[in-house]
Formats: structure tokens, sequence, C-alpha cells
């Protein structure tokens, strides 16, 4: 089971779509990184997935390494 997070109230939540658009992969892909705990996330009491902004930042870099580095 994935490590539970919480996503604080400094953090920008966003949904699976938004997400998506960040990572620039698709929704179900996004999913599949939830479920597999790769990207935490917790759910609202209406069932839908939200991200926090820090965790999504660093899933967007193990993806996209720093050309820099």
């Amino acid at each position: 089971m994935p490590k539970r997070h919480f996503v604080t109230a400094k953090e920008t939540p966003y949904t699976v779509s938004e997400a998506a658009r960040v990572l620039n992969k698709s929704a179900q892909t996004v999913r599949r990184y939830i479920d597999t705990g790769r990207l935490p996330a917790q759910r609202t009491p209406g069932g839908q997935r939200i991200v926090g902004g820090q965790a999504l930042e660093r899933l967007r870099r193990q993806l996209v390494p720093d050309e820099a580095a």
C-alpha cells in the first residue's frame, strides 16, 4: 500500500488532469503513478485524487532531469 501523503494548505493542489498537463503525460499514466506509490496523493470526500505541488515537482524533476546537471 502506498505511503499516505497529505496535501498541506501551503501547497497548490492539482487534480489528475492538471498533473498530467504539468508532466506532459496522460491522465491514466498519472493515475498509475499514484496507484503504484510513485506519486503520493490523497482523495477528496468526493473521491477525486489530489496531488500536492511539491510531490508533483519532485516527480517532474525525476522524469525530466535538469539539463545543466
